[in-house]
């Protein structure tokens, strides 16, 4: 065997052998240096927090159209779910809902609806997500 494998292997068997030698101990860890007094344990506590004791509900005021946690982001993320509107009469039970106040007004005059997408009975599965 030449140098480079025998250096191979015994590298290899090293770090193998390494996650071996340790001995793996139950017992509740201690402070280091504790002198107790009655009524107190040098024991560490576990004071961790169960997460499905906790049930937070957030409530974000906001509209259909924009991020409601950033008002500026309107129609983002595009192509969305958030878009879409249940309607058994297309072939994808869903049809493209977007509203005007979503789409930036021109000087010509204000946008009222989207009628040229909200027809469509969804998203293409090739469009680039924004």
């Amino acid at each position: 065997m030449s140098r480079q494998g025998t250096t191979a292997t015994l590298l290899v068997s090293l770090l193998l052998l390494s996650g071996c030698l340790g001995d793996e101990t139950s017992e509740d860890p201690e402070i280091e240096d504790c002198s107790a007094i009655i009524g107190d344990s040098c024991e560490i506590e576990d004071n961790t927090v169960d997460d499905g004791d906790l049930e937070e509900e957030i409530s974000i005021s906001g509209n259909s159209y924009c991020d409601n946690t950033n008002p500026d982001h309107c129609l983002l993320p595009f192509p969305s779910s958030a878009f879409l509107d249940s309607d058994s009469g297309t072939a994808t039970g869903y049809r493209l809902d977007i509203d005007g106040q979503s789409i930036p007004d021109s000087a010509s005059a204000p946008s009222e609806d989207f009628h040229m997408l909200d027809n469509k009975d969804g998203h293409s599965p090739s469009t680039q997500i924004f």
